[in-house]
C-alpha cells in the first residue's frame, strides 16, 4: 500500500511540475506576443521565469525521490528519463563554459531552490 502511495505522489508531482513548466513558456510567449511588450521594459522579476525555474529545481528532487524511494516500473523509468533530459542538456551546455565545481554549485542552488548562496 505504501508503495502505491509513493508512486501516486511521484506521478502527481511530476505532472504538476511539467504543467507549471509548460504554462511558464505559454505565459512568456503570451506576454510578449499579445501585449507586444519590449523585453527591455519588463521588470526584473517575471512570473514566467519563476514558473520555469521552480519546476526545473523540483525535477532534481523528483529524480532523487524517484530513484531512491519509488518502486520502479516502466512508467516511473520513463518519467525519470523525461525529467533527466533537460538536466543533461543543461549540464552539457553549462560545462562547455564552466568547471565541474561550478556545476555542483549550481545544483546546490537547484536543490535549495536558490535559497542557499554558495
Amino acid at each position: 500500500m505504501k508503495n502505491i502511495k509513493l508512486r501516486k505522489y511521484f506521478y502527481i508531482l511530476t505532472a504538476i511540475s511539467i504543467i507549471v513548466f509548460v504554462l511558464g513558456f505559454i505565459i512568456d510567449d503570451f506576454m510578449l506576443e499579445i501585449f507586444k511588450l519590449d523585453i527591455s521594459k519588463i521588470q526584473k522579476f517575471k512570473l514566467a521565469d519563476f514558473m520555469i525555474f521552480i519546476p526545473f529545481c523540483m525535477w532534481v528532487w523528483l529524480i532523487l525521490f524517484g530513484l531512491i524511494f519509488v518502486p520502479k516500473n516502466w512508467k516511473v523509468w520513463l518519467m525519470l528519463l523525461v525529467l533527466l533530459i533537460p538536466h543533461c542538456l543543461f549540464i552539457i551546455i553549462f560545462s562547455y563554459y564552466h568547471s565541474i565545481a561550478d556545476i555542483f554549485k549550481v545544483y546546490i542552488y537547484f536543490l535549495s531552490f536558490m535559497i542557499l548562496r554558495v
